[in-house]
């Protein structure tokens, strides 16, 4: 008899072809696990992707959570397999000129850390801006977080310094039209924060992405989260909001034949 979890997906566990009963978990995937080359089963958390987990060239399985990604983690030039979490940026993480090993979140931004002029390698939070921290000009050396941004942070017309998070983006923060002071966060983005056409300003996270936050068809506001990804979210064909989650894959959710909306987990 099937054991009750048998039934989560939508077809029962079969047994593979070496006559051994596929665990229930084995169907989560929209097909089930098969066994790789080498005649081990394949995880059942493999299939989450597009495609089933391969070996790399040195004949390791490689881990599940590499396939997230566009593509699979390599080994880099040493012969480590570079970490899962490495290709989170347009590129391999890569050795420094030390030999050592850069940490997986030293790629976030758009060039790898390097040593300062003192030898002493810069933090890796270092290089999530375009420059370096240097030393300000009273030979303090500037927090690391003050570099997140294109710029360093000054003081604003008033004496006072802005605070570090005021550099995240590429301008310091402004007031406002209604002359209030913009909040640091809100230049988190390449632009400032804008008042939406109803007159209500948008919330600073609705900068996170590289446009803002726009009102959908129905008037309502989407949410900020839904710009994360490269398009804004549409209803769906119900008249449903999608929720901001759906955009995380490259498509949208879709209802299934059976007219239930698909878990927006169904498209990482």
């Amino acid at each position: 008899v099937k054991r009750p979890i048998d039934s989560i997906s939508s077809s029962f566990i079969k047994k593979d072809v070496s006559g051994f009963m596929k665990r229930p978990i084995d169907s989560i995937g929209s097909s089930f696990i098969k066994k790789d080359v080498s005649g081990f089963m394949k995880r059942p958390i493999d299939s989450i992707g597009s495609s089933f987990i391969k070996k790399d060239v040195s004949g390791f399985m490689k881990r599940p959570i590499d396939s997230i990604g566009s593509s699979f983690i390599k080994k880099d030039v040493s012969g480590f397999m570079k970490r899962p979490i490495d290709s989170i940026g347009s590129s391999f993480i890569k050795k420094d000129v030390s030999g050592f090993m850069k940490r997986p979140i030293d790629s976030i931004g758009s060039s790898f850390i390097k040593k300062d002029v003192s030898g002493f390698m810069k933090r890796p939070i270092d290089s999530i801006g375009s420059s370096f921290i240097k030393k300000d000009v009273s030979g303090f050396m500037k927090r690391p977080i003050d570099s997140i941004g294109s710029s360093f942070i000054k003081k604003d017309v008033s004496g006072f310094m802005k605070r570090p998070i005021d550099s995240i983006g590429s301008s310091f923060i402004k007031k406002d039209v209604s002359g209030f002071m913009k909040r640091p966060i809100d230049s988190i983005g390449s632009s400032f924060i804008k008042k939406d056409v109803s007159g209500f300003m948008k919330r600073p996270i609705d900068s996170i992405g590289s446009s803002f936050i726009k009102k959908d068809v129905s008037g309502f506001m989407k949410r900020p989260i839904d710009s994360i990804g490269s398009s804004f979210i549409k209803k769906d064909v119900s008249g449903f909001m999608k929720r901001p989650i759906d955009s995380i894959g490259s498509s949208f959710i879709k209802k299934d034949v059976s007219g239930f909306m698909k878990r927006p987990i169904d498209s990482i």
